[in-house]
């Protein structure tokens, strides 16, 4: 059996420019046998969600999610591909659950903006993402701290710059 692979996982608020600092990273890293994971192809949305759904169920349907996510983020380590992968980790059991997948080594980005650049990134592109519930999903990150997380405020760097600096913490 190969050696597992290694994590590169970026996590934010939405809009803050994670499928677009995952994807330089992913073509900067091109050759050595990395794979791209991106939550948002690889899962349902959850909005909108039915008027009826408790608070409760919504959390509940986010962490089957999250779990699937995980799993299949894993399986790909444990057959020797390295994974760069966007996926929402807001709490410390999330990253034990990244830990436990054993990967060669892990980095966990934790990416943040101020409301005037996620306004801004919004306005660029076709989001499916109501800006209010991306507001306030912002304000929810604000406070969130990851355990052994690099966190990179976007607001005056573009993305090849975070992308330095992700490889520079990397290598």
């Amino acid at each position: 059996m190969s050696a597992c692979g290694d994590l590169i996982l970026i996590t934010g608020p939405s809009g803050v420019g994670k499928s677009t600092i995952s994807q330089d990273l992913h073509r900067r890293l091109d050759g050595h046998n990395w794979l791209l994971w991106q939550a948002d192809h690889c899962q349902p949305r959850l909005k909108p969600l039915s008027p009826q759904t408790t608070a409760e169920e919504a959390n509940t349907l986010e962490a089957r999610m999250f779990a699937a996510n995980t799993a299949s983020i894993a399986a790909y380590l444990h057959n020797g591909w390295s994974v760069v992968a966007e996926l929402t980790v807001m709490d410390s059991e999330s990253v034990t659950a990244l830990h436990q997948t054993n990967a060669g080594r892990l980095l966990l980005i934790h990416l943040d903006c101020n409301t005037e650049t996620l306004a801004a990134h919004l306005k660029e592109r076709d989001t499916p993402v109501p800006n209010e519930w991306a507001v306030s999903f912002h304000d929810a990150w604000h406070n969130i701290e990851l355990p052994n997380a690099l966190r990179i405020s976007v607001d005056d760097l573009t993305p090849p710059q975070v992308t330095d600096e992700i490889l520079n913490n990397w290598n």
